[in-house]
């Protein structure tokens, strides 16, 4: 049996602060905002499109049919390595 532990996520990456506009006296709570992880492989992703792009029209490499799903599972990881390298130092 595998139990299934939540990714770190890193917490929120732009979270908004708690302040106005007051319903009934109380304080409308802010947003948390992406989570750091998603931004670190948002930021990866990018980088790595970009290397895909200019390999691509250089005619070095044809892309693969599910050329998409690996660059996002790739950043990923590098999102993973990176929260776990910052949880580290």
């Amino acid at each position: 049996m595998t139990i299934n532990t939540p990714k770190n996520d890193g917490g929120a990456a732009f979270p908004e602060s708690a302040s106005g506009p007051y319903q009934n006296g109380e304080i409308v709570p802010g947003r948390p905002g992406m989570s750091l992880r998603d931004w670190f492989a948002g930021q990866a992703m990018q980088s790595e499109n970009i290397i895909f792009a200019i390999m691509v029209s250089s005619g070095k490499i044809a892309l693969p049919t599910n050329w998409n799903k690996d660059v996002a599972k790739g950043a990923y990881e590098i999102a993973d390595a990176m929260l776990a390298e910052r949880k580290r130092l």
